[in-house]
């Protein structure tokens, strides 16, 4: 998050110490809605790797997703900079 929302940090957050991805939100940014559940970045990960493993053309990209989570690298502990949808949808 290039400007980072106090609010926004506070449930990206929740979502990561939970490691649960029930928390819907729908977000505007430049224009363009956005709206999906909020997942965990390693659940994040998991899930982008999985699908780019069933792909032909995609499938050596899987291994990137899969490398590890935010846990294991440099960092870790910090306020996420990132929003991770799961099922996102752009409106």
């Amino acid at each position: 998050m290039s400007n980072p929302d106090e609010l926004l940090v506070a449930l990206s957050a929740a979502v990561e110490a939970e490691r649960s991805n029930q928390m819907v939100l729908t977000v505007v940014l430049g224009g363009t809605v956005i709206t999906g559940r909020l997942a965990p970045e390693a659940v994040w990960r998991e899930r982008v790797a999985e699908v780019l493993k069933d792909s032909d053309r995609l499938g050596p990209f899987a291994d990137v997703f899969a490398g590890g989570s935010r846990e294991d690298r440099p960092g870790r502990g910090e306020a996420p900079t990132h929003l991770h949808f799961h099922l996102a949808r752009i409106v």
